[in-house]
């Protein structure tokens, strides 16, 4: 039941990159289908993902501090936030 800060992959630039990829699947289906449907569900699970990941960048910085320092880790959208 240890806890530990993932690492490899789009881990090396976000806490989040399972959110990221979500985000990024349902971006890619709203452009796909080029509907409002589409669109609307690709906001909402942006809405709803963007401020999870930043109680979890928070959750991190707090709980892996001595981990993060030396690392420019975003919260979901690598290089950007």
């Amino acid at each position: 039941t240890n806890h530990y800060l993932p690492k490899g992959g789009m881990y090396n630039y976000v806490t989040s990159a399972n959110y990221f990829g979500e985000i990024l699947e349902w971006t890619g289906f709203a452009i796909l289908t080029w509907s409002w449907a589409g669109a609307g569900f690709a906001w909402w699970t942006f809405a709803n993902l963007v401020p999870r990941a930043n109680t979890i960048f928070k959750k991190y910085s707090t709980e892996f501090a001595d981990q993060m320092e030396g690392k420019n880790l975003k919260r979901v959208i690598p290089f950007i936030y």
